[in-house]
């Protein structure tokens, strides 16, 4: 399995316009819950991601409601950030990269300043939503790929954990 890559993406300047266009878009916020901290933790996503809704029999159908309402916003407010994220991916990865019209374009996780986030939660957040979506081909499991952007970070810096 590859190493984490560091990529240069956006500058200082994009990062800070970014910031401040996610912050003005709060109404589309939602709180999702953060382990071990009983909802307290000021968490939210701006898009739609499956893990993001109940577990229940009406998951699918809540993420594509939620997609189709917050693709549009997202495309208008973020189409360049996109549309340099499927340059860099395509030559990152050697393959044309499209986003799916039936699921969601990459959202933004906001995590506004909390206790819980510097502590070890026990809790591993996997990106397997792609296996819930159907395909044409069977996907090969060792080859998905998550990718994080961070665009603003608190002054003491932060992190990522990964398991390899």
């Amino acid at each position: 399995m590859k190493e984490i890559e560091q990529i240069p993406f956006l500058t200082r300047q994009e990062c800070e316009l970014v910031r401040n266009k996610v912050l003005g878009l709060l109404p589309a916020w939602r709180k999702l819950k953060w382990p071990g901290s009983r909802g307290k933790a000021p968490f939210y996503i701006l898009g739609y991601s499956i893990f993001s809704c109940r577990r229940n029999a009406n998951r699918m159908r809540e993420y594509r409601r939620g997609c189709s309402k917050l693709n549009p916003l997202l495309e208008q407010e973020f189409s360049w950030i996109y549309a340099r994220l499927k340059k860099l991916l395509a030559r990152t990865l050697g393959a044309p990269v499209h986003f799916r019209k039936d699921a969601s374009l990459p959202g933004f996780q906001i995590l506004l300043n909390h206790s819980a986030f510097v502590q070890l939660s026990g809790h591993w957040h996997v990106d397997l939503d792609s296996t819930l979506l159907k395909w044409k081909e069977p996907l090969d499991y060792s080859q998905i790929r998550a990718f994080t952007l961070p665009v603003t970070l608190p002054q003491c810096g932060g992190s990522v954990d990964y398991l390899n």
